[in-house]
């Protein structure tokens, strides 16, 4: 996502604390991780939790960017998953992220969240949980659903909805205001297809 000037390399850097800062000089250290939810995203007992994390660009503390992540305990070690882009803060915006039983399969849940770019025809959503790669592996992320604006697209908005009662999962509907002065809108809706393990356009 080349919009993103600043990327996850960025956040990596300021994602590990530093002893102390020198004197005269401002600290360079993250911000959080915001918690903005809690909840079993894998097979195991431990919660997991969907959280924000945010820290600047430089020790200066000119600018800042943030990322979603999930945060997992596996073997006694934290872990920290990146789930969205790098978006400079505080232009981007976020709708509240939940962790939600969104696939109607039992043994865990899905962390679903929605950023709000800084213009109106950037920003994702998402829908995922963690599931490990094989037996004794330490589960990561798998995205079910993920969503970004098109060009033209005035502002946007990506809801779980219960529709359909033949459909044990959640669904997805996305709604865009197009055209010139965004009068047009547009409505899309995804299920969950099991066969396949994501969402897939719909009715």
């Amino acid at each position: 996502m080349a919009r993103f000037a600043v990327t996850a390399a960025v956040l990596a850097a300021f994602a590990i604390s530093v002893s102390g800062p020198a004197p005269a000089r401002p600290a360079c250290h993250p911000i959080g991780p915001h918690v903005l939810a809690r909840g079993n995203l894998d097979a195991d007992r431990a919660v997991e939790t969907l959280a924000e994390l945010e820290g600047p660009v430089d020790c200066a503390h000119s600018a800042f960017v943030a990322e979603m992540q999930l945060t997992d305990t596996c073997r006694d070690r934290a872990l920290r998953y990146p789930v969205s882009a790098a978006y400079r803060r505080p232009d981007e915006r976020l709708d509240r992220g939940t962790i939600v039983e969104a696939d109607g399969l039992r043994g865990r849940r899905e962390a679903f969240f929605v950023v709000h770019g800084a213009t109106s025809d950037t920003g994702e959503a998402a829908v995922v949980h963690l599931v490990a790669g094989h037996r004794g592996a330490c589960p990561r992320p798998r995205f079910l659903f993920r969503y970004e604006p098109g060009l033209g697209v005035h502002e946007f908005k990506v809801e779980l909805v219960d529709l359909f009662t033949r459909f044990p999962a959640l669904e997805i509907r996305v709604t865009e205001h197009t055209g010139v002065s965004g009068d047009d809108i547009g409505v899309r809706l995804f299920r969950f297809d099991r066969a396949r393990g994501k969402y897939v356009p719909c009715c």
